[in-house]
């Protein structure tokens, strides 16, 4: 699957209006499987053979690495987004070799670069390095400096293979809070508070499980969607004016019971509620999410490409 980065710039209606308007980008990318080199991962495919020259190896996530800093580059003129909901970084595996200090590890490699580190200076030690220390170099290599990075915890009824990645949300807004929910049958429900000027506004970071076209995967995703719509009703109980954004990958098409009308009842617009008029938006009784992609022409609503078809699994939503 080929999965392409969403850029969105909202202007901050988050702020009151006798204060100066801010404006912020928010980003939502699958990064594809990013894993580290320690040799042990749940896909094998993700698992280095020295006897494979096309199997994963330290050049390869070199090769991720710089992939994915280009396209956090690509927004706000080199700076990339102030926040990113990142699908796909692996679930160390090692924990043992886990880094407690990233302040103290970047200093202590400041004088190498990630690619370096991956090349010739690769040793058993830098061998056991989570994805979390990698992302973090590369980002500091790269001059993407000043995210905090808040990863999704392992849901406790894991089964296997749903132990082996989880979602991650950068960000250089402050972090007032985070918690992950556990949903069924994929990976957690990051949610961060942040704070932008005097405001505060929830991010929840979603990746929901796999196979858009599929009957039963949707009957789970059903699931996933009540996860969410359940901890939206409660934020909006609590402030009926709360700033929600919730992106991520939902495995799920935006328009999904009109790309798919055997489905007779989706997660993305039955459950969770997304829809298209912006207008529509408030007061008791009326949908309270807007999808981004009705902002985009729908010649050009594509993020991923699976079996020769575009789609839009990768979305942003706003209340």
């Amino acid at each position: 699957m080929k999965s392409l980065c969403l850029p969105i710039l909202l202007i901050a209606g988050l702020l009151r209006a006798d204060e100066v308007p801010a404006e912020f980008t928010v980003m939502a990318y699958n990064v594809e499987n990013l894993f580290d080199v320690d040799r042990v991962a749940p896909y094998d495919d993700y698992i280095e053979n020295p006897t494979d020259p096309n199997s994963y190896s330290p050049a390869k996530l070199a090769r991720k690495l710089k992939t994915l800093t280009a396209v956090l580059k690509s927004v706000n003129e080199g700076k990339g987004p102030d926040v990113a909901i990142l699908n796909e970084l692996e679930v160390d595996h090692t924990p043992e070799s886990a880094v407690t200090d990233y302040p103290g590890f970047l200093k202590k490699y400041e004088g190498t670069t990630y690619e370096k580190m991956l090349g010739e200076e690769l040793n058993d030690e830098l061998r056991g390095l989570p994805i979390e220390a990698w992302l973090r170099k590369a980002l500091e290599d790269e001059g993407l400096k000043g995210y905090d990075l808040v990863i999704g915890e392992v849901p406790k009824q894991a089964k296997e293979h749903e132990d082996a990645i989880k979602v991650g949300i950068l960000t250089r807004l402050p972090v007032l809070s985070h918690h992950t929910w556990d949903t069924p049958s994929a990976r957690g429900i990051v949610e961060v508070q942040l704070k932008a000027g005097d405001a505060t506004f929830t991010v929840l970071g979603n990746h929901w499980k796999s196979g858009a076209g599929n009957p039963a995967m949707e009957n789970t995703r059903l699931g996933n969607a009540k996860t969410v719509r359940d901890r939206l009703d409660q934020i909006l109980q609590e402030n009926p004016h709360a700033d929600v954004i919730l992106g991520g990958d939902f495995n799920t098409q935006y328009n999904q019971g009109q790309r798919y009308p055997f489905m007779t009842k989706t997660a993305i617009q039955d459950v969770l509620g997304s829809q298209g008029d912006a207008k529509a938006l408030g007061g008791e009784g009326k949908p309270d999410l807007y999808n981004l992609w009705f902002d985009v022409e729908p010649g050009q609503r594509y993020s991923d490409e699976f079996d020769g078809e575009w789609g839009t699994l990768i979305q942003l939503l706003v209340t």
